[in-house]
Parts: C-alpha cells; structure tokens; sequence
C-alpha cells in the first residue's frame, strides 16, 4: 500500500501559464467548417474580431464555465492564448459587447448554420425535438420581461419564454426563439416552427409536448407536409375514455 506521495516536495510554484490547446483548437475547427469567422467578423467592423472574442468565449465554456468576467481574467491574462486567437489586451466591456452582438444577429447566425449543414452535411433535419422554457430575472418588467407561468418555479419574477429546437441525428441545436414571458407555448410554438422551417424537408417529424398540441399548430404541420409526434392533453383523453367506455355494456 502506498503511505507516501510520488510528487517530489522541492516542486515549488511559478508565474508558467497554460490554457486548454486541445479544446481552443476544437472550437476553431468547427467554427472553421460551419464558415462562422467571416460571418462573425462582418458583425462588428471596430475593435476586436468578434470571431476571436466567441472562440474564446465558447472555449471558456466548455473548459471553466463561470462568468463573463472570469473569462476575460482567462483571456487576457495569458499573452500567448490572445496571440492563438489573434486577439491584443482588450477590457471586459468587449466580451460583453460581443455578446450584445450575437443576441442581435442571432436569427442569421442560425439561418447560417441552418443552411450550412443542410448544404454541406446533409442535415436534413427528419425528425426535430422541440420544448420551451422560462428564465426569470431579478429585474423590472419591459416589453420582454413580463409575468408568466415559470417553469423555474419563480412565479413572483419577471420572466422571459425560449422556444429551443434540436436534430435528433446531429444531436445539433437548430433553432432558438427568445419571445416575452406571457406568451403561451400555443403562440410560441408557430414562431419556432417558422425558424426551423427553411431547413425542414417535406414528412420531417417534429416532436413536442402537449402545451404546444393545439388544431390551430397540427392543421399548419398538416398543410406543410410535416409529421408530428405529440402528447394528447389530460383532458381531452379522459374525454375520449369516457366517451368509450360509456359505449360499452360491461353487464
């Protein structure tokens, strides 16, 4: 049994830095096949490229996940990780500003992306999941952020809806949909649909939960040519039970 650590006790720290190469390079492999950066640069014409700033941004993600301004701290305390990403000393405010980007041009990057791996990958999308979710805010109400029915349980804030749609093949988000937080799934559901629909084909399954089961929804599926995959409401099944079994003799 080991009693004593195999680490030397002379180790003694220093100013080295590292950061995840192998992940940093992952994210700017796959940006580069999806043709993000050129998109991404054309966004925003001052300060730093904006492709840079989302590498960095998406690399901190799925490496440390805390927030914005930690990774900033990241970023820009490592000289050879802003020369990786072709980037120079930048404040905290350019992330966010970053970001405020993306959130404004967030239809086109996805109709980009959309496009992308229909043309390129063959995505074509057959079967799509769909849900949609709430996040509350600790803020005032706004044209946005309003009271509605919370999924997160916090029915006392100020919330808003996403509508989110996923490639059961690629396992690849395909559409988001940011809309107030009193819009009900019925009314959500046709302005993620219209999202995804550039990049369905005719017979593409779409699956979703019964809030969003409504004739209005089925008969647009219906006239598309699309197929669906939906929980019938409590209520209507118990009606349709009842009025079966009112129509047999048990005696």
């Amino acid at each position: 049994m080991q009693t004593t650590l195999k680490t030397p006790d002379h180790i003694k720290p220093n100013q080295n830095k590292t950061f995840p190469i192998g992940t940093i390079q992952t994210v700017k492999h796959v940006f580069e096949e999806l043709h993000l950066p050129p998109l991404l640069d054309d966004l925003k014409h001052c300060g730093h490229q904006l492709s840079g700033l989302v590498t960095g941004l998406v690399s901190y993600k799925m490496t440390e996940d805390l927030s914005v301004s930690r990774c900033h701290q990241w970023m820009t305390t490592t000289p050879m990780l802003l020369e990786y990403l072709q980037l120079s000393d930048f404040g905290d405010d350019a992330l966010y500003r970053g970001l405020g980007v993306i959130g404004e041009n967030r239809h086109l990057i996805l109709s980009h992306l959309l496009h992308t791996l229909k043309d390129e990958y063959d995505v074509g999308l057959d079967m799509v999941f769909m849900d949609w979710t709430s996040s509350h805010f600790e803020a005032k109400t706004s044209d946005l952020i309003k009271y509605g029915y919370s999924r997160d349980h916090r029915p006392d804030r100020p919330q808003i809806t996403i509508g989110l749609a996923q490639d059961q093949h690629s396992q690849l988000p395909v559409g988001l949909s940011i809309q107030p937080g009193n819009i009900n799934d019925q009314n959500h559901f046709k302005i993620t649909y219209q999202e995804i629909k550039p990049g369905l084909r005719k017979g593409s399954v779409l699956v979703f939960d019964a809030g969003a089961n409504g004739i209005p929804n089925l008969d647009l599926l219906v006239s598309d040519k699309m197929k669906y995959l939906s929980r019938m409401k409590l209520g209507s099944v118990c009606k349709s039970l009842n009025r079966h079994l009112e129509s047999k003799k048990f005696f």
